[in-house]
């Protein structure tokens, strides 16, 4: 099952609650008999109880159903997990989110303030239905919050050039291809401890960094567009490059509209490298 279509199934199971329950006439009165807990390792939570001596059938139907949308609302939860949320490691070695720290794990303490209050079926079930909504929907805008990083208009440069930096652009990489060997490089010794940074599949990453900056400079440029303004580029002041792969913050002019980035990068030695740009987006 997709999250969208569980996601649909909890939100039609509260709609099906609200239209049975919370607009009953004569809505029997009763109480929640204890709290619920969640297992903070997994996914999973205990049952609500609602008291009912008399065995009626309302309070058994809302029973039932709070208790299947608790555990919609845990799947959906789990659906939803957060890449920076808590996890395990499961049988099979594997990393697994758990529930620890989600907004969902809130529950019980929200739960506990209704136990022993007694009140029409219809009420208790209205709060019950609001609490789950309010911390899945909170565990969501977790989720929702999650961006990637991503590299793109990525390109040879071979010679000294300016180039227009994308509107939605943050960062800009630089990666030098094939420096001359009369470059010198500083010292890095072997007791080095890079494993910290290695990728899977292990992949040593260079971190030579180059005497003399002799490897250029990048400068980050701004023009206004738009009728009636001059093209002229405002620059800023040129910034070393020392690495063999280097990453920079962009300036940027979050409250106009009317300007263009460009970055000038000037390259020594008839090095050649290749330059793109990083950018944040959405995690579907």
């Amino acid at each position: 099952m997709s999250q969208e279509s569980t996601l649909q199934d909890l939100y039609s199971k509260i709609a099906d609650i609200y239209d049975k329950f919370c607009e009953l006439d004569t809505a029997p009165t009763t109480k929640l008999q204890s709290e619920i807990t969640i297992d903070p390792n997994s996914w999973t939570s205990s049952q609500i109880y609602f008291d009912n001596p008399d065995n009626n059938q309302f309070i058994n139907d809302a029973q039932s159903d709070i208790n299947s949308l608790l555990g919609l609302a845990m799947q959906v939860a789990q659906d939803n997990s957060s890449v920076y949320g808590a996890s395990i490691t499961d049988n099979n070695g594997q990393l697994v989110p758990i529930s620890k720290g989600s907004p969902i794990t809130l529950l019980p303490k929200l739960i506990k303030l209704l136990v022993d209050f007694r009140s029409p079926l219809n009420l208790i079930v209205g709060i019950v239905i609001d609490f789950i909504e309010d911390t899945l929907l909170d565990h969501i805008k977790q989720k929702l919050r999650e961006k990637n990083g991503n590299f793109y208009e990525v390109a040879d440069v071979a010679k000294t050039t300016i180039i227009k930096i994308p509107r939605d652009a943050e960062k800009m990489i630089i990666a030098f291809n094939n420096l001359p060997e009369y470059l010198g490089k500083r010292f890095q010794g072997t007791d080095l401890n890079i494993d910290i940074i290695q990728p899977a599949p292990s992949i040593t990453p260079d971190l030579s960094k180059f005497l003399l900056d002799g490897l250029g400079t990048v400068n980050f440029g701004l023009s206004l567009t738009g009728s009636n303004v001059s093209a002229t580029a405002f620059w800023g002041t040129d910034i070393n490059l020392k690495y063999r792969r280097q990453i920079f913050d962009i300036p940027t002019f979050e409250d106009f509209t009317n300007y263009q980035r460009y970055a000038y990068l000037y390259l020594n030695n008839e090095n050649t490298c290749t330059a793109g740009f990083f950018r944040r987006t959405s995690v579907s």
